[in-house]
C-alpha cells in the first residue's frame, strides 16, 4: 500500500479528483451496505443472526465492516486533528 503523501504528493489537483471520485463510488457503495444491513435488522435479530448465520459468512462479514469501520475512523481522526 502506498502511503496518502506519495499518492498525492504536490497536490496534484487531478490525483486529489480521482481520490474525490473514489470516496463518492465508495459511499454508493456503503449506501447499498447499509441498506442490506437494514433489511436484515428489520427482519432479525442481532441474536438470530448470531445463531443460525452461516459462520463463514457472518465472519466475513464482521472481518469487512471491522475493516471498514477502521479506516473511517482513522480518517475522522485526521479530520478532527485538521479543524
Amino acid at each position: 500500500m502506498v502511503s496518502s503523501d506519495e499518492q498525492l504528493s504536490g497536490k496534484d489537483p487531478a490525483k486529489i479528483n480521482i481520490m474525490i471520485s473514489d470516496l463518492r463510488a465508495a459511499w454508493i457503495d456503503l449506501l447499498g451496505a447499509r441498506c442490506a444491513t437494514d433489511r436484515l435488522r428489520l427482519r432479525y435479530s442481532a441474536q438470530e443472526v448470531a445463531r443460525f448465520a452461516e459462520r463463514t459468512t457472518l465472519n466475513k462479514s464482521l472481518d469487512a465492516v471491522n475493516a471498514m469501520c477502521e479506516y473511517f475512523s482513522e480518517i475522522r481522526k485526521h479530520i478532527s486533528t485538521q479543524s
